[in-house]
């Protein structure tokens, strides 16, 4: 008995820190990927010029790359997006998280998320110092 209690207490801390480590971090959800994949070039650069106006969202221009990126800033970091086109459909989604402190809490919090998408997309996700790249693509 006394051991399914500190299981539970311990089982209830780990998920209270995976629900911290998600108010800091906005993830970029499943239905905003979808979106993102069936939008052109055209689209993607018209809208994007429409949300640099908004205080935590800014345009920016990627070398080698005909498309804007968007920056959105949240608590602890920020996001760039950048979708790379090919004709004019989107090839692959480029998600480069750069977070102040990243912890295991975190690492695990992201990957869990990403690697959900699994049965829609493939996913690879690169860690390296404080970023944390992810790409996605149709498989």
């Amino acid at each position: 008995m006394l051991k399914s209690i500190k299981l539970s207490l311990i089982y209830i801390l780990i998920n209270c820190n995976l629900v911290l480590a998600s108010e800091n971090i906005k993830l970029i959800s499943i239905e905003d990927v979808n979106i993102i994949f069936s939008t052109d070039i055209k689209s993607w650069n018209q809208n994007l010029i429409f949300l640099d106006k908004k205080l935590n969202m800014q345009k920016l221009q990627i070398e080698n790359n005909d498309s804007y990126s968007l920056k959105t800033f949240f608590n602890n970091g920020y996001v760039i997006i950048t979708p790379y086109f090919k004709s004019d459909a989107v090839e692959y989604l480029n998600l480069n998280y750069t977070i102040d402190k990243i912890d295991t809490n975190t690492l695990n919090f992201i990957s869990t998320h990403f690697y959900s998408f699994g049965t829609y997309y493939c996913n690879s996700i690169k860690i390296n110092k404080n970023n944390i790249i992810i790409n996605i693509k149709n498989c």
